[in-house]
């Protein structure tokens, strides 16, 4: 025998639950979610199984016409709770390190999220070598358009000036980013080298300990070969920034021709210039990347 629940179709047409519409109270089926106390097996014998004239979804689906595409009911997200308590770790303690100020804290904070020195030291030598790229072609751009400007015999002449304004304004920018890499790469790498040589005492084995120490010193020399690299390339873009601010500045107070014909005589001492700090970066890039090897 079959049976038939309250509220579903075949007892009453289906109406509206709201009492606003003048529903009997009877024409409502509770959603399953609604139903607190049914969970599981509960939910069978309530309802019915699914496919049963009882079951909520039997009364939806007489309820749509005929062709209609089915309701397919899609649950909300679930946040990844973990994934974001671990962001909001990481985000927390980097504003900590900020404020701190303290190298040997930042990077204790880091090993405890599982990025260790050594891993930090490559990443920051990598920069530093990236950003020398980046600066010794936009220095190769400012000589350029210095010499386009020096070649100028006519037109808007503001515009050419703006133009130079512009490619020292980013050769500077990117000089001050060469500074800061190479300040990272100083940090982390003496605080590397300090914890090799405290874990070294640790080691109570006399030819183990042999070994490490003479792999730190050959690390170490390695090291140094590429920081006196990255010093002498880093020392030698303050004179070339200087040489392309007088330039500027000696063109935005004289917009003349005039002013042109007087500058191209230092056309060949700032193209001296910026020549050997190019040459000196190249030299820093081919040491970093030797160094960037033996750290595979």
């Amino acid at each position: 025998m079959e049976r038939w629940m309250v509220g579903t179709t075949g007892f009453e047409p289906a109406t509206s639950w709201s009492q606003t519409k003048c529903s009997t109270g009877l024409s409502y089926v509770p959603h399953l979610a609604q139903c607190p106390g049914c969970r599981g097996e509960q939910q069978t014998e309530f309802w019915g199984k699914p496919g049963h004239p009882t079951h909520p979804t039997a009364a939806r689906a007489s309820a749509r016409p005929t062709g209609a595409r089915p309701i397919l009911a899609s649950a909300p997200p679930v946040p990844d709770v973990l994934a974001m308590t671990r962001r909001c770790l990481l985000i927390t303690a980097f504003a900590a390190l900020c404020l701190a100020g303290c190298a040997s804290t930042k990077y204790a904070v880091l090993e405890k999220f599982g990025i260790p020195k050594r891993e930090l030291f490559k990443k920051y030598v990598v920069a530093a070598r990236d950003e020398q790229k980046a600066a010794g072609q936009q220095f190769q751009d400012a000589l350029a358009r210095l010499k386009t400007v020096y070649g100028f015999s006519g037109g808007k002449l503001e515009s050419a000036y703006d133009a130079l304004k512009s490619d020292y304004d980013r050769s500077n920018a990117r000089a001050t980013t060469v500074k800061s890499r190479i300040r990272d790469v100083e940090s982390v790498s003496s605080a590397l080298f300090t914890e090799w040589e405290q874990e070294i005492q640790q080691i109570t084995t006399a030819t183990l300990a042999a070994d490490s120490r003479s792999k730190l010193a050959d690390t170490r020399a390695r090291y140094e070969s590429m920081h006196a690299a990255l010093v002498r390339a880093e020392q030698g873009m303050d004179p070339v920034l200087a040489k392309l601010k007088d330039n500027v500045l000696y063109l935005k107070h004289n917009l003349n021709t005039q002013a042109i014909a007087s500058l191209k005589g230092e056309a060949t001492n700032i193209q001296g210039e910026i020549g050997r700090l190019i040459d000196e970066m190249n030299a820093s890039i081919r040491k970093a990347d030797e160094f960037i090897k033996t750290l595979q």
